[in-house]
């Protein structure tokens, strides 16, 4: 007996642009990305890329969320060229924020700017909550997270203190990339 499937039509947004979906011609396979990946085009995500040479024992960025109905979902990567540790904090209280870090949009054709601030160097009061903890450095490896089942989603006005403790002596360059796109939930 054979099974007859009744094909499904799949249709993007209403618009003068709207057709059926349609597959690979090669493959037959539905062309697809992920929700971050999206969140790029859509011009609501962010990143902060840099480096720099650690000459204290320790050095602090903080993250401060939006407080709106818009999340922040988050992923990180430090490397080190000696051993460090780094640190997440949540609800760490400061007198000063610290120097602001510009963050740019990923999507360089949006004029779309991030409602999650960044600072280097704040003025910490208490730490807040340890919420995350990693060593890197020294033959270690990269410490930070990849999409997916990794990615951090960020409380509401809330702020982040993300710490690096130097361990090894010496020279320490660090290189750090932080990555976030803000999403507001659909009703």
């Amino acid at each position: 007996m054979t099974k007859l499937v009744s094909p499904t039509r799949i249709y993007g947004e209403a618009g003068s642009d709207e057709r059926p979906y349609s597959v690979d011609r090669t493959t037959r396979a539905f062309p697809v990305i992920d929700y971050s990946h999206h969140e790029i085009h859509d011009g609501s995500h962010y990143f902060i890329k840099s480096f720099f040479d650690m000459n204290t024992t320790t050095f602090d960025f903080m993250f401060v969320t939006p407080n709106t109905i818009t999340y922040s979902h988050s992923i990180w990567e430090v490397s080190a060229e000696g051993e460090m540790n780094f640190l997440l904090y949540e609800n760490a209280s400061v007198s000063a924020n610290g120097t602001p870090i510009p963050s740019f949009n990923n999507n360089r054709n949006s004029n779309n700017i991030a409602l999650t601030l960044a600072y280097e160097l704040p003025t910490v009061i208490t730490t807040g909550a340890l919420v995350w903890s990693g060593v890197v450095g020294s033959a270690k490896a990269s410490g930070g997270t990849a999409r997916s089942d990794n990615e951090f989603i960020g409380k509401i006005n809330t702020k982040y203190l993300f710490r690096i403790n130097k361990i090894a002596t010496g020279a320490n360059w660090i290189d750090y990339h932080f990555n976030w796109y803000e999403h507001t939930n659909k009703t």
